[in-house]
């Protein structure tokens, strides 16, 4: 990692959110943590852990530690000694079953907050709410409630599920992203609390293998994803290989997958009495692994895993990285790559994005995912297109006085008459 911060400097991230790497008997790939006050050898030592973050620190460059506190491994000093009968560490833990956002979170969080990173205002805190509610999230992330700086929030991403069942095979419903997205984007400014926005972690598929396109439109669909996220309010996140469009897996058989609950699940489905092929096709297209392929550094055998390909990782490379890798992005002005940094620049430079609030467009237009930002006189208009065929968009905004600021195809948009005709996945910010 030390080795790769300034490739991070140069897309212009703030921040790197590592997951656990502390020690952990990795029944849960290290989020099973055991011990907080070491690394696990695996990764590196503890001096390796001192230099990440000095050598960041001289690029600007903060470390977010994936902290498991609702998780603890059995072999966790506390859970050992409560298991014992040790009383003192049975008041750490609720013996019973659990559920989302108990009585007494908000109450524990400010506590944390208050005693601990509170005390530093350039501690930076995200929490993952995979379930909860958006009005719980109004106080984990409220402005003034004293709790977290920001929510990471999934419904958007369950649209391509039958309801809350991942293992099937539907599309995508874009109304109901759209939705979702919106109502997080606006109550959440009601309500002075601040949205995390994203389309990948490690536990979902690649989102241009997803919402986009792996032909070819990939390079266009990957710039247009990027944009909807980028320009909305909220601080957002790239998740690795993100920013090069890294697609899902090629993998064709089943050995080839490691995620316990894509393992699972594989023979669940059978059991229901699905054919083994019906069953594969569904883990190759939900399965978490398909965001833990490792990174594509260049196009090597093993993609730059380790110094000089001298290693071998523990789940295939994809076998695209030839085409699709870091080192040949970095060679081209028009790559995924240098879009994602042009997008996090203009971040930076325009307040509107960082401060406005957002108005929705296009609610219930069918292809177009669009919103105005509006901040101290300024305004800035995303507007996407997103599927692949060509579409004439009748609702499209007055943007007389705007300048474009941005966009994934070349040259201005054509109009017929009142109506703007968008390019397959284009999209286009404009601003005054």
């Amino acid at each position: 990692m030390i080795g790769k911060l300034d490739y991070i400097k140069e897309l212009g991230a703030d921040y790197i959110w590592l997951t656990p790497f502390f020690v952990s008997p990795q029944n849960d790939n290290g989020y099973d943590v055991e011990d907080y006050y070491n690394i696990d050898p695996r990764y590196g030592t503890m001096a390796d852990v001192e230099e990440l973050i000095a050598e960041a620190d001289k690029r600007g460059i903060g470390l977010m530690f994936d902290m498991v506190f609702n998780h603890v491994s059995t072999r966790h000093e506390w859970f050992r000694k409560a298991m014992e009968g040790d009383q003192y560490y049975k008041d750490f833990f609720f013996f019973r079953k659990g559920k989302p956002d108990g009585p007494n979170i908000h109450k524990y969080l400010k506590e944390l907050h208050d005693m601990t990173f509170g005390t530093d205002a350039e501690i930076v805190t995200v929490g993952e709410m995979s379930s909860t509610s958006i009005e719980n999230c109004y106080q984990y992330a409220g402005r003034d409630t004293g709790e977290l700086s920001m929510v990471f929030s999934f419904h958007h991403l369950k649209v391509d599920f039958m309801g809350n069942e991942k293992w099937v095979l539907v599309p995508a419903d874009f109304q109901k992203l759209k939705d979702i997205l919106f109502e997080w984007q606006t109550k959440m400014a009601e309500h002075n609390a601040w949205n995390a926005v994203f389309w990948c972690n490690h536990d979902q598929p690649r989102v241009v293998s997803r919402f986009g396109d792996e032909g070819k439109y990939w390079k266009e669909s990957a710039k247009m994803l990027g944009t909807v996220i980028h320009c909305l309010r909220g601080t957002p996140y790239v998740y690795q290989g993100e920013e090069i469009g890294m697609t899902n897996t090629d993998f064709t058989a089943i050995s080839q997958f490691r995620d316990v609950e894509s393992l699972n699940h594989y023979q669940i489905l059978q059991d229901k009495g699905m054919s083994p092929s019906d069953a594969l096709r569904i883990v190759q297209v939900h399965s978490r692994d398909n965001g833990r392929t490792p990174m594509q550094w260049d196009d090597f055998r093993y993609a730059g895993f380790a110094a000089e390909d001298s290693a071998e990782p523990w789940i295939a490379v994809n076998g695209n990285h030839v085409r699709v890798n870091a080192a040949d992005q970095l060679k081209d002005e028009d790559s995924i790559f240098h879009y994602y940094q042009k997008l996090i620049a203009q971040r930076k430079e325009l307040d509107v994005i960082a401060y406005g609030d957002i108005e929705p467009l296009a609610e219930h237009d069918p292809s177009v995912f669009a919103y105005r930002r509006t901040y101290e006189g300024h305004e800035l208009v995303m507007i996407a297109n997103f599927y692949g065929k060509e579409y004439t968009w009748k609702g499209a905004p007055e943007l007389e006085g705007f300048r474009k600021v941005l966009g994934n195809y070349q040259g201005e948009e054509t109009t017929e008459g009142a109506a703007m005709v968008l390019k397959p996945y284009e999209a286009a910010v404009w601003y005054k």
